[in-house]
């Protein structure tokens, strides 16, 4: 083969490799959402939440806003709100709900996002937020008070857009196999791909909880085979200079098992941010 023969061969592998490039670019840009949030409705789910004493959340307006679960004991005990995973719905959360309630919490209230659960609308990080958002401003009212907040998963960084709002109505908070951001989870797989320029949700945790005026929890599992711990610690060292702030990360478990472990976990957290209150 000729020298002239060969570039064009060469020039031919490049320009293939470079359109699999900039189509893979389109498939991020394209599907960027459909890669994070993976919403579901169950009626199972949602049976199996109403015989376990759940009561459906509607707004005024009539929408689900989520559920809500009164304590059957402990009564007096504080509340919190949730703010779940990527994937499912609220009603898929009992395990968390008897977990927390069995820590010493009151009455949970869990929030449902747009698109999942049967609730309308489109998931997007700023929907997340203001749906978060909107569910502590109309149970505060009623409430009169603040109350604590636990981000599980994806609603760490919801938790965490939720206070940079409306951190007057936080009044302790709780993170649960979290992150820095979904932007640096994205690079630790696709590092390949400039994720800086496509993205539109990150979830930037880090600048809206540097120096949080309310205590923070974070609870990780140095296994975690969906959000590599190194993103739980990354948070930990960004927020504990000027925060008052709990670090638990567990050798057993995987990522959607902390509920089963709580017993090395739960009353510490508890006992922490109950003790940092006020």
């Amino acid at each position: 083969m000729s020298g002239w023969s060969r570039w064009i061969v060469n020039f031919g592998s490049v320009w293939r490799l470079g359109l699999l490039y900039v189509g893979l670019v389109l498939l991020v840009v394209g599907c960027e959402r459909s890669f994070i949030y993976f919403p579901m409705s169950s009626s199972v789910m949602d049976e199996m939440a109403f015989e376990a004493g759940w009561v459906e959340w509607v707004s005024e307006a009539g929408e689900r806003m989520g559920w809500i679960v009164k304590a059957r004991e402990r009564v007096d005990g504080p509340p919190l709100l949730m703010l779940h995973g990527n994937s499912g719905s609220a009603t898929w959360r009992l395990n968390w709900v008897r977990t927390l309630q069995g820590m010493g919490f009151g009455e949970v209230r869990v929030v449902e996002y747009p698109g999942y659960g049967g609730r309308s609308g489109r998931p997007s990080e700023e929907a997340l937020i203001e749906a978060g958002t909107e569910a502590f401003e109309v149970w505060c009212r009623e409430l009169a008070a603040p109350v604590f907040v636990l981000g599980e998963s994806l609603g760490s960084g919801v938790a965490a857009g939720v206070y940079e709002r409306v951190p007057e109505l936080v009044r302790g908070i709780i993170l649960a196999v979290p992150y820095d951001s979904v932007l640096n989870v994205a690079r630790g797989r696709l590092p390949f791909l400039p994720l800086g320029w496509l993205m539109s949700d990150r979830f930037e945790s880090v600048p809206r909880l540097r120096g949080a005026a309310v205590p923070v929890a974070i609870v990780a599992v140095a296994e975690d085979e969906v959000i590599p711990v190194r993103h739980a610690r990354a948070l930990r060292d960004a927020l504990q200079e000027n925060t008052r702030l709990l670090y638990i990360e567990l050798e057993q478990g995987r990522h959607d098992e902390l509920p089963i472990y709580s017993a090395l976990w739960g009353k510490q957290v508890f006992g922490f941010l109950t003790a940092s209150d006020g």
